[in-house]
């Protein structure tokens, strides 16, 4: 079982020493050029998050070479790593690589690759190429800058400052600036668009300066003691009949009530059917003891109420 199924890292150190001699084995093979390979540009990560941050891309852009005054074919034979699928999306991201590149041809020792009589303009003379040692690092390391803190006592003003009203009226003003502008556009046009006319103010009486104000939008008055009551909260004074239903509810009870036929109302009141006899009598008795007169100011209530439920029946 543990033959076939456990893996085990027994060899651990053995590994460790044969990565470390294949590396001296590729650097002997790569001197004098650095070990750990060709210059790669400054890119920054991709997505929002990582924007900021900058890291060694894949290879130098053709606009990057031509700004620093390389061709692709002699960039890749000084150790410059080139990609030309990559393009550049800003100014200042090519002008850092183009420094970059000239930063790093200005220290660059070229080996001649034939022995001549004369130089090549660029090459290296026999005692520059004595005193090169081969680079066993990155060339020119790219390393995030780490932000510089500046302490300072805090004034008056800026204890007073609310940061959290100030953003909320900064994301205010950045939601409504469209609309606000257009209606300012809109009112300065009918401005200079129509005449200028006086208008008659139309004066009301005080009951009748009313303000809708509801809990939602109780917040926009300054005062809720000073907020004037809704039309619809408008009692009649004492001694009158009151004209405006009061709330919703009764407004739709008087309006069910005078569209409901007799044929329903009148049983609800006064009954069943076999109650009608009794209301008769009533009315017989009353019609009897003569203290009523024939106008129908003076009729007795059941007496067009049974009729009715009669007429219906």
């Amino acid at each position: 079982y543990w033959q076939r199924h456990i893996r085990t890292w027994f060899n651990q150190p053995a590994r460790k020493y044969r990565r470390r001699q294949n590396r001296i084995k590729k650097a002997k093979a790569l001197f004098p050029r650095p070990a750990k390979g060709p210059i790669r540009p400054i890119v920054h990560c991709p997505s929002q998050r990582y924007n900021t941050k900058i890291r060694p891309g894949r290879g130098f852009t053709l606009a990057e070479l031509k700004g620093a005054g390389l061709t692709k074919r002699f960039a890749q034979t000084i150790g410059i790593a080139v990609d030309p699928r990559r393009q550049n999306k800003s100014v200042e991201s090519r002008q850092e690589n183009i420094q970059r590149l000239k930063e790093y041809r200005s220290k660059l020792i070229l080996f001649p690759i034939h022995k001549r009589e004369k130089l090549r303009k660029g090459d290296a003379t026999e005692e520059e190429c004595k005193l090169a040692k081969q680079l066993s690092g990155p060339v020119m390391p790219i390393k995030n800058a780490k932000p510089v803190v500046t302490l300072g006592k805090i004034s008056d003003g800026q204890k007073k400052f609310g940061a959290f009203q100030a953003i909320r009226q900064a994301r205010l003003h950045a939601r409504f600036y469209g609309a606000r502008a257009k209606k300012a556009k809109d009112a300065a046009d009918n401005e200079n668009n129509q005449p200028t006319t006086t208008r008659s103010a139309t004066f009301l009486p005080p009951s009748l300066h009313t303000t809708h104000t509801t809990h939602r939008h109780a917040h926009t008055h300054k005062s809720i003691k000073n907020a004037q009551p809704s039309r619809s909260a408008i009692r009649a004074p004492p001694g009158q009949p009151q004209t405006t239903p009061t709330t919703r509810r009764e407004r739709r009870r008087r309006a069910r009530s005078k569209l409901m036929p007799l044929s329903l109302v009148a049983p609800a009141f006064f009954g069943v059917r076999r109650d009608c006899d009794r209301h008769l009598e009533s009315r017989n008795r009353y019609a009897e003891s003569g203290n009523h007169t024939n106008t129908p100011e003076h009729t007795h209530p059941h007496t067009v109420a049974v009729d009715r439920v009669l007429k219906c029946e």
